[in-house]
């Protein structure tokens, strides 16, 4: 898991097109922020809830 992976170009411009509002790949800094605000007391009110992190893929329509 450590080896980095062949990035192909049709593979990136995928990600560019499903995540609009990072135009490219998500960074794990965004997610984890999601996660520390949902374990802070400002979110002591949600429940129940899936947050999608995901810049914009399941609205991108693409």
């Amino acid at each position: 898991m450590g080896r980095p992976i062949e990035v192909r170009a049709e593979l990136l411009e995928l990600i560019r097109k499903k995540q609009p509002l990072t135009a490219g790949m998500i960074d794990a800094q965004d997610v984890a922020s999601a996660a520390i605000f949902l374990l802070s007391e400002e979110a002591r009110s949600i429940t129940g809830e899936v947050l999608a992190v995901d810049a914009g893929w399941k609205v991108s329509g693409a």
